[in-house]
Formats: structure tokens, sequence, C-alpha cells
């Protein structure tokens, strides 16, 4: 045989072997195509029937609108034990079914999640009242994912209303997440479109804080007395009678904390105070005889704790340990980003053991040139500074307060040092900063979670400033 004939007999069976290979490469991917449109295909089947009313054969009349929901009783039924006795049961329904205690929202969010396993919020309260729903029909999962998104997403604009709507429901699971996000926002929260028109408890609950982030307590004066001024008028109550309305409230307000001219210029004119109260307060202030008291009006002189500094750090992360987890878990908190030719990752390391947690922050990084698109070596005797500020506290339940944690190092200032790569010719930073230790003896019950699994969760709050080469690190 000729070398030729021999070359060609070799590329014809090299052709042959190529078109056998990509044959069998689109054979699998045709198998997968089919298999991803017979799943979409399935999903979609259920996603029609939400949508529909085709062949439904139950209906609720929900709320106080009497907004009625049809469905299907086997779907129903199969998500949840509730609906099985109701549909199936000895006292099964046959008629409407009237739910009168939820909101049409939530009804639908919770029947969205029974129809296709998922839900999109809309909305910190499209959320809670799916999470009522859930509560009541005992959907498994879905209050969590609720609870998880109203965590990740409530603003101090909205947290008034959320907690509102949360004490006519009887709701007690956020009220820990509100009271935070009021002690750390307060100005926000009081300028809120809400606040005029917010609940008396809800504004009871914030003057009988005990940390509240303004600079004076005649900032909370001024707010107490602009919402007041709104809830006269829903009232409707005669002028003479304005100074008594609101004891239980202003016995609340520390007004011998505030300054000679604050009390001059904001309180003294004010019509929520009789004449005798004003009286006791600048007796008490000028401490001529503290024995003159007004049963409204508080004797505190111990300023609220404020914390001016809560905005200072700009990046925040809840670490949730399982308590019986024994690990080591890595949360990215500055993801990978160049700042002055350095490639930089920053992570929060989080050491779960059978006695304690430990907590800190590692950095990655390289030294690169973003413009010339290659990496660089650090200069002769060049110093890079990392500063890291942090404060900590472990989330508790309910209406416990949670517990701040007395870091062992606040702030952490270090040189970084660089190892040189020899195979790759460059230079990596790989820096850890060991931060705070917990000892779980110090925990009680109440700081303890309870996930979608059983399981007990401690919830640490963890607030950083991270300053690298002078520069401050935004979120």
């Amino acid at each position: 045989m000729s070398k030729r004939r021999a070359v060609m007999l070799e590329e014809s069976e090299f052709e042959s072997t190529n078109m056998g290979s990509k044959a069998g490469e689109n054979q699998e991917k045709s198998c997968s195509n089919k298999e991803k449109s017979v799943n979409s295909a399935f999903e979609t089947r259920f996603h029609r029937l939400l949508k529909s009313n085709m062949l439904c054969d139950c209906e609720f009349v929900v709320g106080e609108q009497k907004t009625v929901i049809k469905g299907h009783k086997l779907l129903f039924s199969l998500a949840s034990e509730v609906f099985q006795a109701m549909f199936c049961g000895d006292l099964k329904e046959t008629a409407s079914v009237q739910v009168i205690d939820l909101e049409p929202e939530g009804f639908n969010g919770m029947k969205t999640y029974i129809y296709t396993g998922e839900i999109k919020f809309t909305s910190v309260f499209h959320a809670l009242h799916t999470h009522t729903a859930a509560r009541k029909y005992i959907i498994p999962n879905l209050p969590q994912k609720c609870v998880d998104f109203i965590e990740k997403t409530l603003k101090p604009c909205d947290v008034l209303e959320l907690q509102d709507t949360c004490r006519i429901n009887c709701i007690s699971d956020f009220d820990n997440l509100c009271s935070r996000i009021i002690n750390q926002n307060t100005g926000e929260v009081f300028s809120s479109a809400y606040f005029p028109s917010a609940s008396i408890d809800a504004v009871e609950s914030i003057l009988k804080s005990s940390s509240l982030n303004v600079k004076s307590e005649v900032e909370i004066f001024i707010n107490f007395e602009r919402w007041a001024s709104a809830e006269i008028e829903r009232r409707k109550a005669p002028t003479e009678d304005v100074a008594m309305c609101f004891n239980n409230l202003k016995k609340h307000i520390r007004f011998l904390t505030m300054s000679g001219e604050e009390f001059v210029e904001r309180v003294e004119p004010s019509p929520l105070l009789t004449r005798e109260e004003k009286y006791a307060i600048a007796i008490n202030k000028m401490k001529l005889n503290p024995r003159v008291t007004a049963e409204s009006i508080s004797m505190i002189q111990e300023p609220r704790a404020m914390d001016f500094n809560i905005h200072y750090y700009k990046h925040k992360i809840i670490c949730e340990v399982v308590n019986n987890k024994f690990e080591t878990k890595y949360l990215s908190i500055v993801p990978r980003r160049n700042i002055n030719h350095y490639e930089i990752e920053i992570r929060v390391e989080c050491i779960n053991s059978a006695r304690s947690i430990e907590l800190g922050v590692s950095l990655n990084g390289e030294i690169y040139d973003m413009y010339d698109d290659q990496y660089m070596h650090p200069g002769s005797g060049e110093k890079k500074v990392m500063i890291i500020e942090s404060k900590f506290s472990v989330l508790s339940v309910r209406n416990c307060n949670d517990l701040s944690l007395r870091n062992q190092n606040e702030r952490v200032e270090q040189v970084l040092h660089f190892q040189y790569i020899e195979e790759d010719d460059y230079y990596h930073i790989n820096s850890k900063f060991p931060l705070l230790t917990i000892q779980k003896d110090s925990l009680n019950a109440n700081h303890y979670f309870r996930d979608a699994h059983g399981r007990n969760v401690i919830k640490i709050e963890a607030l950083f400033s991270f300053t690298f080469d002078g520069i401050e690190i935004e979120a």
C-alpha cells in the first residue's frame, strides 16, 4: 500500500471516529434537552392549574373582603394534614371554606407554594401574611422562607407597620428583629410616613427602649409630640384634655437628661404637659427639691444607651451556627475586588466546637495591575496595613435582649506579609485575624433558634469596618 493511501485511510478513520463522537455528544445533548423539556412540561402543568380555575373542586372565602380563592382538594391535602382532615376527615367540608382571619395576599402566597414549591415575595407584608397562613395550616418549610425574607428585607421605614400587623395577629416571631431595627435606625423610623399613624403600643415600645440611636432625648420628645398631634386629631380630643391624654406614654420620656436650653425651647411651650409636670421637671433639673415629682413624669437622670457608631460599620453579616454541627464555615463579606492594584477578598471564618464558637476574618489576594492585565511585584520595603474594626452580638428570640459581646479585638491593625509563589511568579496575601471566642456556657435558652429541621441554631450578628492600604472598603 502506498504511503499516500495509508495517510488517506488514517484520515478517513479519524473523521469517522470524530463523527461518531460528535454523534454521541449530540445524542446525549438531545436526551438531556428532552429530559429538561419533560421536566419543564411537568412543572408547567401545576403552574397552569395555579393560574386557572380548571377542574377546581373547592373554594375558600378569605378575609374581610370575602375574596374567593379556588383550588384542588388533592393538592391542598397532600401539602398539609390540616387540609387533609378538612377535606377527607369525618367532618369534611362540603361547602365553601370561610377563612376570616387571613389576608387574601397571604393565602394566595401559600397556595402558590403548595402548587409550585416556590414563591417570590413582593414585599415584607406579602411574606408576613404568607407566614401567618403557612403557620395556621402547618405547611412545612414555608414559614422559615417567610422569616428569612423578612429578616433580609425589612427596612426601618416599614418596621412599625410590620410590628403593628404582627401585634394584631398575635405574632411574636419578629419582636426582636423590629426592636433591633428601631434601636439602630431610630431617626429613619421617626421620619417614616407610617410613624404618625402608628399604634399607641408601637410608640410606647419605642419610648420604653433603653437604647435608641438619637443625639438627644429632645429628639424623642419632638417626634412623640408630632405623633400625639396626629392622635389627638384622630380622637377629636378637646383642647383642655390634651395634657392628660398621654400620661401612660409621657412617663417613659427622660426629661431630666435634656439640657436646660432644650427644655425651655421645646418642652416648656408644649401643650402635652401640665403646669405641674413642667414645674416638677424644672425643680428637679435645678436640683432645688428632688422630692417634687409627678406620677406621669420620669425621674430617670441617666441618658439612654445610644450607639453613635452603629452606622460606622459598613459591613454586616449574620452567622448561623447549628449548635451540634462542629465545623468551620467561611462566609464572604467582601467579594473579590481591586483596591490600589490589589485583588482582595475578605471572608468571615466561623469555627464551631462543643464548648465555643470562634470568629475571625481571613483576607486573600494578589498584587494585580488591572490596567495592564498582569500581576505585579511589591515595591522594595513596601508595607500594606489592614485595619479591622468589629462589633458582635448573639441574637435572641422573642423579647429577650440580645447578648452584646465584648470583642477581644475590637480594633486590629496589622502589617500584611506577601508570599512569593515561584511557579506562577506572583505575590500572594493570605492573612487571618482571630477576633472573638464565644463560650457556649454564657448563652441561655433564649439564644437558640429552631430551624426548619428542628435543630438549635445560634445567630451571631457581626458588624465590620475594613480599611486596606488607607482606603475604607465600602459595602
